[in-house]
């Protein structure tokens, strides 16, 4: 090799066999040694061994002509089938992409077989024979088409017609009917108004009854909060104070320790409910009604959520208000 140009194979007298043919030529194109030639040192190996001519060799091993390997294998197996000449002719040095390489192959194959059977062509111009008589035939039924489009057309124009007065006499009882359907719209949309000044006078009605009812509950409140914060018994304590010594002494005053304590713990949750603004109307009406009947801490704790519904507060407040009066029926005038 010679700046990177080869000179071409000589085989000189025929080798003898594939090895010697590779040797010649690897001594030829030495720069199939460099790893980078590996695949295209590889394709020499496989057209050294498939018995290629050395002038088709020549034409891809002359020098590098950045041929890639995968070009240089399709063009060898083409080679086996199509012959050297074919892809000298047709594929070497020339663009091609695969599918147009396979369609090249497929004409080749072809004009080959014709030469092979001279009948071809016989039944080729048979061929063009019959296609001139399809195009013929193809002409009749087009201009049948057109004249069976055009009967189409004139029935579908007739048909257009009709149907536009049946659709003008369809719109104009529409029209009828869309005026008797406004006229009765604008009566329910009179009446609608009449309904939604009665409802509008009705809520405020509902609201100035509402608001007397929280007003009246609220002096309620006020006076619950009143008693808690003042109550009017204060003998108690100096009653308690005058209470004997001794052990039975002891126990009354812890008794009435233990009673202030209780009471005083129920009034602070009063005061904690009443201030509470979660509470609608109904359920501050039934937590007062249970306040006044003396429901003690654990009744009332049960019924004071907001989340209880008015209904399971009611049944709540029966519940206790039964157990109440049977624990009464049952104590004795001494107890």
């Amino acid at each position: 090799m010679t700046n990177g140009v080869t000179t071409k194979v000589d085989w000189g007298s025929r080798p003898d066999g594939a090895e010697e043919k590779y040797r010649k030529g690897m001594e030829r194109y030495a720069y199939l040694k460099d790893p980078k030639y590996s695949h295209k040192l590889e394709q020499f190996f496989l057209m050294v061994r498939q018995g290629f001519s050395g002038k088709f060799v020549n034409s891809f091993f002359e020098k590098d002509n950045n041929i890639i390997s995968t070009d240089l294998d399709l063009m060898r197996c083409i080679a086996l089938v199509a012959g050297e000449d074919f892809v000298i002719d047709y594929l070497y040095k020339n663009e091609f992409s695969l599918e147009e390489a396979i369609t090249l192959l497929q004409d080749h194959l072809c004009k080959e077989k014709y030469k092979q059977f001279p009948q071809v062509e016989d039944l080729l111009r048979e061929n063009e024979r019959l296609q001139e008589r399809f195009q013929l035939q193809m002409d009749f039924l087009q201009k049948e088409r057109e004249n069976v489009r055009s009967y189409h057309d004139e029935i579908l124009q007739g048909e257009r017609k009709k149907q536009e007065i049946e659709l003008e006499l369809l719109r104009t009882r529409l029209e009828q009917q869309c005026d008797n359907y406004i006229e009765k719209l604008n009566r329910a949309q009179e009446e609608n108004q009449r309904l939604q000044e009665e409802l509008q006078q009705a809520r405020m009605d509902q609201e100035e009854e509402i608001n007397k009812e929280r007003e009246v509950l609220l002096a309620q409140c006020e006076e619950i909060k009143r008693q808690i914060i003042h109550p009017d018994g204060q003998a108690d304590v100096t009653e308690s104070d005058k209470r004997p010594g001794g052990l039975w002494g002891l126990l009354q005053r812890k008794e009435e320790q233990k009673i202030r304590k209780q009471k005083s713990e129920r009034n602070r949750f009063i005061m904690e409910t009443i201030k509470n603004p979660d509470y609608s109307v109904e359920q501050l009406k039934i937590i007062l009604h249970a306040i006044s009947e003396d429901f003690s801490l654990e009744e009332l704790q049960q019924i004071c959520d907001p989340k209880i519904p008015i209904k399971n507060m009611e049944t709540l407040e029966l519940y206790f208000q039964k157990g109440r009066k049977e624990n009464v029926s049952f104590m004795t005038p001494e107890e």
